[in-house]
């Protein structure tokens, strides 16, 4: 299954702390469309998240735009075998 990179960038900061009831909300609908989350990373400032999730391509778009904050969703691979 294909690995995205879900980029996303909060202009006034994510919440803290983090919204638990709001993250299980969002995991939730997601894995309705087939999208498993596999990590999440926030950046120091608090500014932009990096979750990496497996998806269908058919249903790629959901991981970057179910969000009303910017987002940026980009393919990866792996570069080991």
């Amino acid at each position: 299954m294909p690995r995205y990179v879900v980029e996303r960038r909060f202009v006034e900061g994510l919440p803290t702390p983090p919204q638990d009831d709001l993250c299980l909300e969002v995991v939730e609908r997601n894995a309705d469309e087939g999208v498993t989350w596999v990590h999440s990373y926030v950046s120091v400032d608090r500014e932009k998240s990096f979750c990496i999730c497996d998806a269908p391509s058919c249903v790629a778009h959901v991981c970057g735009l179910q969000s009303c904050f910017r987002s940026r969703l980009r393919q990866l691979r792996s570069h080991w075998p």
